[in-house]
């Protein structure tokens, strides 16, 4: 069962008549929002299928950015951190990923590459964040990932993260984007340094090919995977 219809809900569409998995992705979508409805109707809905639904093993995504100190005290954060404790106290059955920005075919203007190509090809003005850092990841790399994962029952009821094992520079980001679309971006930079210190040890622990993935040129990959015209 897959609850969702987004990204991640889409990425793992294999799992819609599976018996022995409730996915729920039907999370916030926007990590900047701060309206508490989105985010009481999100708990909500994860309460009932924990009770619907007691003996199907829970698959929830949280984030990296609790890794982040800039970010780890906002109102999204926290409220993945209060669902991840909800979940561990509730359900019997569970896994919880905390993934970093997911890059994938997706409407959500909210995503960080997604505005950052739109901001650009359109000369939208923005500001870069000097300093501050992301960690990418393609949807379809964290599926296989997980799906690594969930085949090994000793890594049940376990908060496992899934992310690059390289940050990027916002900088990086913004150079490698306006190659792509061949055009220079309207912004202006302030100082404001910011990144997840996500503990990748513990991934590389778990998962031994994750250098076959993310190569040198992973983040060119990507967005010309995506982004390309």
């Amino acid at each position: 069962m897959v609850i969702g219809n987004g990204l991640v809900a889409k990425a793992f569409e294999i799992y819609k008549n599976n018996n022995d998995f409730v996915v729920f992705a039907s999370g916030v979508s926007n990590s900047s929002e701060r309206n508490p409805e989105p985010f009481e109707r999100e708990k909500k809905l994860l309460l009932e299928i924990i009770h619907n639904y007691p003996d199907k093993h829970l698959i929830y995504f949280s984030t990296c950015s609790i890794y982040d100190e800039e970010m780890k005290t906002t109102p999204y954060v926290l409220h993945k951190l209060a669902l991840e404790k909800l979940i561990q106290d509730h359900s019997s059955k569970w896994n919880i990923f905390r993934i970093s920005n997911l890059i994938g075919k997706t409407e959500n203007q909210n995503t960080i590459l997604n505005y950052l190509y739109l901001r650009i090809k359109n000369y939208q003005h923005f500001t870069v964040w000097k300093g501050a850092e992301r960690n990418i990841i393609d949807i379809v790399d964290a599926f296989a990932i997980i799906q690594t994962i969930l085949v090994d029952s000793k890594k049940e009821n376990r908060i496992l993260d899934i992310a690059n094992l390289h940050n990027y520079k916002i900088e990086i980001i913004v150079d490698a984007i306006e190659v792509l679309v061949n055009k220079n971006g309207n912004y202006n930079y302030v100082d404001k340094p910011s990144q997840p210190n996500i503990p990748m040890l513990n991934m590389e622990n778990y998962i031994p090919f994750l250098n076959t993935i993310f190569t040198n040129n992973y983040l060119q990959n990507v967005l010309k995977k995506y982004y390309r015209s």
